[in-house]
């Protein structure tokens, strides 16, 4: 009796770790796909090649970003607008970016639950925070993709 106990404890227990492994697993695998679908879709696509396949698959056609121009006044940007400046950049020839122009960033805090996420990401050129972004993301059928943003405009960080 006392054998068949402790079989049903360690057995328990295996499963136990197994499943809370996974968890993680799943977490981490999900945070890996956020940071690329912002690095390639976002900051790649949009700001350093200008590479419109990244950007139509990492951003929902719904995406909307508000930026905050001053305490008092915002505007809605959409995706369609992120491109068509996007392509404006490309046919100007300001695009790619290259050495110190190029856009980086960092993932200060990403929260995720189930099929949503929010990412605050540091946007930064050569190196120096122009700018803090909330991403929100969600995982559709095909992967995790942007639908909306905040940031303020023209508020470099120190």
């Amino acid at each position: 009796m006392k054998l068949r106990f402790l079989i049903l404890t360690v057995f328990t227990i295996a499963i136990s770790s197994s499943s809370f492994a996974q968890s993680k697993s799943r977490a981490y695998d999900n945070a890996a796909a956020i940071e690329e679908v912002i690095r390639e879709a976002y900051i790649n696509g949009v700001y350093n090649t200008g590479y419109m396949l990244s950007v139509t698959q990492g951003f929902s056609p719904d995406f909307t970003a508000i930026v905050f121009e001053d305490k008092d006044q915002s505007r809605l940007e959409t995706i369609e607008d992120w491109i068509k400046k996007t392509e404006q950049n490309k046919a100007s020839g300001n695009l790619p970016l290259k050495g110190e122009q190029e856009v980086s960033f960092s993932i200060v805090k990403l929260e995720i639950s189930n099929n949503i996420a929010n990412a605050c990401v540091q946007f930064m050129v050569g190196g120096k925070v122009q700018h803090t972004d909330f991403i929100g993301l969600y995982k559709f059928s095909t992967g995790w993709k942007l639908v909306n943003m905040m940031y303020e405009e023209g508020q470099e960080e120190k």
